[in-house]
């Protein structure tokens, strides 16, 4: 049984999971399939073509599936994919993916992502992954390079984005 707050506004056409419990003033969009037994705690705002796995905790003021930072990007219906069991803690932010990066964003399952971190558009993260406190995953990383627990601390870069 769901258990859905009257706050929560779920747009037509959103699929939500058996068993998920969604907390006030929750915004889900129509793309949008959420998991089994998923708890969006409060103040969730996910959109675009958003998929979920089951077993996801997601904490207030995350946003997912907005669309890509990207000068690229015309407003084409782009996709993020989260895999099961991930945790997604404070104001975290992952945006969908862009046509000319492929088209998705993929976060593998039983990721843990600490407050304020940021997973931009075309990224590719494996499973078991955890980001740390405020560090942003620049467009394109791939999952070679976030797999097997890696963990970046605050103020980094992933290995292989350009930046130091």
């Amino acid at each position: 049984m769901n258990m859905i707050d009257p706050t929560a506004r779920i747009e037509d056409g959103a699929v939500i999971g058996e068993g998920t419990t969604i907390g006030p003033y929750c915004i889900i969009g129509p793309h949008v399939v959420i998991g089994a037994n998923c708890k969006l705690v409060g103040h969730v705002h996910i959109t675009a073509q958003t998929t979920i796995g089951d077993n996801c905790t997601i904490y207030p003021f995350v946003s997912l599936g907005t669309p890509p930072q990207s000068l690229s990007y015309r407003g084409e219906l782009t996709r993020l994919e989260i895999g099961a069991g991930c945790t997604i803690r404070e104001s975290v932010t992952m945006n969908a993916g862009t046509v000319a990066g492929g088209g998705v964003t993929r976060v593998g399952n039983r990721g843990y992502f600490m407050n304020c971190s940021h997973v931009g558009h075309d990224c590719q993260v494996g499973n078991d992954v955890i980001l740390r406190r405020r560090p942003r995953l620049a467009a394109t990383a791939r999952s070679a390079i976030l797999s097997s627990s890696a963990a970046f601390p605050p103020c980094t870069s992933s290995p292989g984005s350009g930046r130091r």
